[in-house]
């Protein structure tokens, strides 16, 4: 799965998802569901599941690529639980100079769409 943020002019971003199993009825009173939050400021991108009762199906996939547009690149971490990343070379890329990115693509950081994660960069 690829995660496409769009930083507004001030670098910021805020978005939700909902999951479910699309069959089950009355989810949000069961809280068979989860929901996944994305919040950017301050060169940080924070991902928080505040509410984590589905865990079937697509989550159980991992993000692939992250894309960051409207910045300017530099190196980037990737705070886990389990410890931190640092991402850098061929993993961070320079964006062209209309749309100022950063993606993400080193296989070796697995973050599970299930997991809350932070990523930072430098601008």
């Amino acid at each position: 799965m690829r995660l496409i943020v769009v930083l507004d002019e001030d670098g910021k971003a805020n978005s939700t998802r909902f999951f479910d199993d699309g069959e089950t009825a009355n989810t949000l009173s069961s809280k068979y569901y989860t929901l996944i939050n994305y919040s950017v400021a301050n060169n940080t991108l924070i991902v928080t599941l505040p509410q984590a009762g589905y865990q079937g199906g697509v989550m159980k996939m991992k993000y692939e690529k992250i894309f960051v547009y409207g910045l300017t690149a530099g190196d980037a971490k990737i705070f886990k639980r389990d410890g931190e990343t640092t991402v850098r070379g061929s993993n961070l890329m320079a964006g062209d100079t209309d749309y100022h990115k950063i993606i993400i693509s080193d296989t070796s950081v697995e973050i599970g769409l299930s997991e809350a994660f932070t990523l930072s960069w430098a601008a």
